[in-house]
């Protein structure tokens, strides 16, 4: 996201790790059915109650800002409740035992009362 106002949205599709990864944690995915990008449009109508952003240049507190900010976001309820969590892209989705301890990020992420 080199301009902070850019957003693209690609759906963790039905047939992607990504959405076996949320299902592993019994995370909804409000785009399981929709292949390839999301517009702003439908991302605000779904009204999700939580954004989850990978994280690929180490600019996790940037991206997260950007959405905080942008006013074309600001209705949603992940937005509102600042319920935004950026992921490093290669430790949740790099194929090997990192991909284990991206999960259980993901995991203490969403569930942080588990994990006392």
């Amino acid at each position: 996201m080199s301009d902070p106002k850019e957003i693209n949205i690609y759906s963790a599709y039905n047939e992607t790790f990504f959405n076996n990864a949320f299902g592993m944690l019994k995370l909804k995915n409000i785009f399981q059915n929709v292949r390839g990008t999301v517009s702003v449009e439908q991302l605000v109508k779904a009204n999700p109650d939580v954004l989850i952003v990978l994280n690929w240049e180490n600019n996790a507190d940037k991206v997260k800002k950007a959405l905080y900010e942008n006013p074309k976001l600001s209705s949603m309820k992940a937005i509102k409740n600042k319920q935004v969590y950026a992921m490093d892209y290669n430790e949740l989705f790099g194929y090997s035992y990192n991909t284990l301890d991206g999960i259980e990020q993901l995991a203490k992420e969403m569930y942080p009362d588990q994990f006392k």
